[in-house]
């Protein structure tokens, strides 16, 4: 199972494509915006549409339990089912890349792939609540220990001109 994080219009060019593997997409915007639309291509099976804003927990407008539980039970449901998933958000940074981790880990057991990669800055709280929606253990000292490794990989492509 791939699991990919794109921005919005990625994720929406990605349904132009004639061909693809079978697909599922977790579809994430703002608050404020129009959900994205998507053509619906034979391999797109799946599309499961949230509406939450890139901030922590407590703050208004932050994923709920209850997306993280419906995330968890569209996981659930198309495990089996597609090749891949793709995971949005606005900018493919912070919100997809957080619950795309989640998803990683309890699919796989490993999310070095967001962690490991200065392209993105997970959102922990939509990781936190995603997991705990799966019903993966975690620990509060291995996500600080990604958290800075992450830091660090953003500083590095800073430091060498690259964002």
């Amino acid at each position: 199972m791939k699991i990919i994080v794109m921005n919005r219009s990625s994720a929406k060019r990605e349904t132009f494509k004639p061909n693809a593997p079978l697909t599922a997409i977790i579809s994430i915007t703002d608050v404020d915006k129009n959900l994205n639309l998507f053509q619906y291509p034979g391999w797109l099976r799946f599309v499961y549409r949230f509406q939450f804003d890139d901030v922590d927990m407590g703050q208004k407008d932050c994923i709920t339990p209850a997306q993280a539980n419906q995330i968890a039970e569209a996981v659930e449901t198309i495990k089996d089912k597609v090749d891949r998933i793709i995971v949005h958000c606005e900018a493919g940074i912070s919100r997809s890349s957080g619950v795309a981790a989640a998803i990683m880990k309890y699919l796989t057991g490993d999310d070095m792939e967001i962690f490991g990669n200065g392209r993105y800055t997970p959102n922990m709280t939509c990781y936190r609540m995603v997991l705990e929606a799966l019903h993966e253990p975690f620990n509060e000292k291995e996500i600080r220990e990604k958290q800075r490794l992450n830091i660090a990989f953003w500083k590095k492509l800073f430091d060498e001109g690259r964002i």
